[in-house]
């Protein structure tokens, strides 16, 4: 399941710590190296053509959190988007078999 998230200020409990790493993140090894290279490469252009910030995450599973919770709360902890824009998102595949609706929240705003 892929999964964006549109980043509001309501306020969710801190999940796990996350360090980020980079644009693409394989937590869950889902992605073939070259795969995630150039997901990295896109991501970089559309960040330079855009401002929007967006981080590729894969995990083995959302450590008891709900996937809005634990999204907006990496997002936060990397800081993700500029000051005056919410154009910041987290997209991530889960390799636990979880069963979410696809919630596709995004609107990101482009400078």
């Amino acid at each position: 399941m892929l999964a964006a998230v549109f980043l509001t200020s309501f306020v969710v409990a801190d999940s796990p710590e996350l360090p980020l790493t980079g644009r693409v993140m394989d937590h869950a090894g889902l992605l073939y190296p070259d795969a995630a290279s150039r997901i990295t490469e896109k991501l970089k252009a559309h960040e330079a053509a855009t401002t929007n910030q967006v981080v590729v995450v894969t995990l083995p599973d959302l450590s008891g959190y709900s996937i809005e919770e634990r999204a907006l709360d990496l997002a936060r902890q990397w800081k993700l988007g500029a000051k005056d824009c919410d154009n910041g998102a987290v997209c991530w595949s889960l390799s636990q078999n979880v069963a979410y609706a696809s919630r596709w929240d995004m609107a990101l705003k482009a400078h």
